[in-house]
């Protein structure tokens, strides 16, 4: 069984799409058959469109015309068919479309949120639902763009900053939920409940001093705001006080940082793990009958009980790294997605047969 846990110092980095300036520059005839010297810097070309520029313009148009229904269809269809492309909001600067087109969506009047609503809240339900079981903050956020001004936008918004909290990503939790309270046509509607979120994420990533300031904005919070935490409704700002502190200290105390793998050339080092407070995240059943298959494993076979009781897993050794836990035997070798757990790939031995591999010789896979 390989179980994967986290802990409030664990902090990964999701950049998300911002305004940036690009030059965009016309290829020479033959620049598909020209190499560059090497060293030379080359230009950047913007993945723009003149295909979806006319549909921007056209957008705003209808916009302009207050016609809801033709608008709301066309910003479903360029973040349908050029979600990943940028557009130009000033000379020389560009921005994702997603971000372009929500923005003009958000600031319609009900008449039009209502007509964008009823075209695409279906749609917004089943792939919050898909993603919601895929338990993949990426997925979530990728579903966040497409839907953010949905009736299921805040509800998204909350599960993507839920779920990246839980897998330690605090840059994207609050980047959500920052991007709720700067752009969402209901963002100002629970801003105490949004900015309390903010409050804890700053403290879990063992900011003192902006948690200090977030706090301090008396027009963020009314009275003695609280949080939902560990399944109860707790007060903010003590909460955040004994967060960030205990978090900074946890990060400051870790020395368990080997410059050799498993410590020395004996492989035998032993570390102190300081985290006492773990969540699991996901376990996968590596060695019962079945869990390479990538279905549901049948309970341990007599052969693998045997194998798990003479130790011979002992000598697995996991390797992480771009999004995977890589993990092998005697005989398979098999990669895992880091945030879910589930199986990306596995290698087996040719003949299908169990090795009888021992840590004391023999090749392994």
């Amino acid at each position: 069984m390989i179980t994967h846990c986290t802990a409030p110092c664990v902090t990964l980095t999701l950049a998300l799409a911002v305004s940036v300036p690009v030059r965009a520059q016309q290829l020479p005839p033959n620049a598909a058959e020209t190499q560059p010297p090497p060293g030379t810097v080359q230009d950047a070309f913007v993945n723009d469109s003149f295909e979806a520029r006319e549909l921007v313009d056209r957008l705003k148009a209808d916009t302009v015309a207050a016609d809801w229904v033709s608008a709301a269809r066309r910003a479903g269809d360029l973040l349908d068919q050029h979600a990943v492309r940028l557009v130009s909001d000033a000379p020389g600067r560009y921005e994702s479309m997603t971000h372009h087109v929500n923005g003009i969506v958000a600031d319609w009047p009900r008449h039009g949120l209502t007509a964008y609503r009823g075209l695409f809240d279906e749609s917004a339900e089943k792939a919050f639902q898909d993603a919601v079981r895929s338990h993949d903050v990426d997925a979530l956020l990728l579903v966040l763009d497409r839907y953010f001004c949905t009736s299921w936008g805040l509800r998204i918004a909350e599960s993507a900053a839920e779920l990246a909290i839980e897998s330690g990503d605090f840059a994207a939790a609050q980047g959500v939920c920052e991007r709720v309270l700067r752009e969402h046509p209901e963002g100002d509607a629970d801003k105490q409940r949004w900015s309390a979120r903010i409050a804890v994420i700053l403290a879990l990533r063992g900011d003192d001093e902006e948690t200090g300031r977030w706090l301090t904005h008396e027009e963020r919070f009314d009275g003695h705001p609280t949080v939902h935490w560990s399944g109860h409704e707790t007060p903010l700002v003590p909460l955040v006080q004994a967060l960030s502190p205990h978090v900074r200290a946890l990060r400051e105390n870790n020395t368990a940082d080997w410059p050799a793998f498993a410590g020395n050339s004996a492989r035998n080092a032993a570390g102190e793990f300081v985290f006492d407070q773990l969540a699991p995240l996901w376990r996968f059943d590596a060695f019962a009958d079945g869990a390479l298959d990538g279905v549901t494993p049948e309970p341990p076979s007599i052969a693998t009980i045997h194998a798990i009781e003479s130790g011979r897993f002992l000598t697995l050794n996991l390797v992480a790294g771009n999004g995977m836990i890589l993990a092998q035997d005697a005989d398979n070798i098999w990669a895992l997605h880091d945030h879910t757990g589930t199986l990306a790939w596995d290698y087996r031995d040719g003949d299908n047969s169990e090795s009888r591999t021992t840590a004391g010789g023999g090749s392994g896979a």
